[in-house]
This record gives C-alpha cells, sequence and structure tokens, in this order.
C-alpha cells in the first residue's frame, strides 16, 4: 500500500493555519503526545502522522487500535482564537462528510465517535495543551478484519471491510484537511452553531432514549440534539439537562 508523503499532502492542500507543517514518523508512541510537546512550546499549524503508533490512546486514556501503514493517524497543532468547546463535533462533522463520499451509513456517536452501523471507524480527541489544542484523529482506512484484536472485531470496522475496496490514504488525509480547514473558519467567526444542524442529522441516537455516564453518575433519558457550543442535550422526565462530556449507550428504541 502507499505511504503517505508530506511534500506531496502540502503542496496539494491549502490548510493555512491549520497545516503548514507536516511531521510523518514510521512508528511512534503517539502523535497526540507528539503534537502536546509541540504544543507545550507554543508552536502551531503542524501535523503530526505516523504509519504505525504503538500507544495510541482516546477520551479516559482508553486504547486506540490502529493497523500499520493501513489506517490514518494525525493529531493537528491548534491555537483558535476562540475557546475549543465544539472542537470536537466540528472535527467529527469533518471525518464524517470525507468519509461518506467513500461509504454509506456514516454517523457520529456523541462526543468524538464515528461509526458505520453498529460499529466504530474512527475516533477524536481534543486535548487543551500549551495554550493551545491539539487535535487527535483516527480513522480506520484499510485495516482488515485480521488486522483487529479478537475483542474488537465485533465492534470495528474499516472502510476496506465495508467497501471491499482499498483506498489512497493520501488522497483521504487531503480531503479531511480541506474539509476541516473550511470548518474551522467557519467555526471560529461564529462557533459551532451554522452546523448544529448537519451534525444532529448524522447522531447516532437522536430522539432514543440512552444512558449518559458523566461526572460519576448515570443519568437516562432522550437525546433531543447538541448545543451550539456541542454540548449533549437529554429530555429527562421533560426537563431538558445538558452535559459536556460523558459515555453515552442507548437503552431501546422507541417504537
Amino acid at each position: 500500500m502507499m505511504g503517505l508523503h508530506p511534500a506531496a499532502i502540502l503542496e496539494r492542500c491549502s490548510a493555512e493555519g491549520l497545516c503548514r507543517s507536516i511531521v510523518l514518523f514510521d512508528e511512534i508512541d503517539s502523535t497526540n503526545r507528539a503534537a502536546a510537546q509541540a504544543a507545550a512550546r507554543g508552536e502551531e499549524g503542524i501535523l503530526f502522522l505516523s504509519e504505525r503508533q504503538r500507544m495510541g490512546y482516546g477520551r479516559k486514556g482508553r486504547r486506540w487500535n490502529s493497523a500499520p501503514g493501513k489506517d490514518l493517524i494525525v493529531s493537528f497543532t491548534l491555537r483558535p482564537e476562540r475557546g475549543p468547546d465544539g472542537l470536537t463535533s466540528l472535527a467529527a462533522l469533518a471525518c464524517a462528510r470525507t468519509l461518506s463520499s467513500r461509504v454509506g451509513g456514516i454517523s457520529i456517536k456523541w462526543p468524538n465517535d464515528l461509526y458505520i452501523g453498529e460499529r466504530k471507524v474512527g475516533g477524536i480527541l481534543a486535548e487543551s495543551k500549551g495554550g493551545g489544542v491539539v487535535l487527535g484523529i483516527g480513522l480506520n482506512i484499510n485495516g482488515t478484519v485480521d488486522d483487529f484484536p479478537l475483542e474488537l472485531r465485533a465492534i470495528a470496522t474499516s472502510i476496506r471491510i465495508e467497501t471491499g475496496a482499498v483506498h489512497r490514504r493520501h488522497d483521504i488525509l487531503i480531503e479531511l484537511i480541506e474539509i476541516l480547514r473550511s470548518l474551522y473558519r467557519g467555526w471560529s467567526e461564529t462557533g459551532l452553531a451554522r452546523y448544529v444542524e448537519e451534525l444532529s442529522e448524522l447522531m447516532l441516537c437522536m430522539g432514543e432514549e440512552v444512558s449518559l455516564e458523566s461526572g460519576g453518575a448515570s443519568v437516562e433519558g432522550i437525546m433531543s440534539g447538541i448545543t451550539d457550543d456541542g454540548r449533549l442535550r437529554l429530555d429527562i422526565s421533560g426537563e431538558e439537562r445538558c452535559f459536556a462530556a460523558g459515555d453515552l449507550t442507548m437503552r431501546r428504541r422507541r417504537k
């Protein structure tokens, strides 16, 4: 499979402050950790890539599994002009738009996961570092069933598994950068508000009864949407409450 080529990527994309330079590793513990070190030095506009990631992680330190040389493992160093609220949802929307041109059924599981049907195909992790934000994205592109550990094969998937075809990661990454650049510009100007309707249409569990683990407590309600800053809106016995973070699971479908 073809590798990633930073010079060619930079030549084809116009990401301005989002991606002014690219650092590519053959192998690294975590692109987010490398990006965090750069952010701590006050650096921005750097995109960190790796063909293999030994210690990738997601929310709450959960391990992120990736297939060496087959997936996209990327981390941006950003210094947004506004607070980071909504940035995870924005990145999820960029990923959904990018992948939807290659495979159907893409959805977003709040707050930071991408799904095809009932299987996870990507994840996002935004971390505040050094006065900026590190935005990590992992997308399962060309992995096969055999690339997943046994315990993940029933709950994870890739674009290749879903389509039966090998996809050029190079082209997918360029499209992702361009889409994210456009969304990031709009978000910088007005926040997430202009994208909430599109995000709501892509959200798993919308209008369904869900359980949310947040802040050490569990609540149940009907998912009614997301706010203009990316928080989850739950209807709990007729009262709307909003949550900034948590683990969401569907309870049962409404008839």
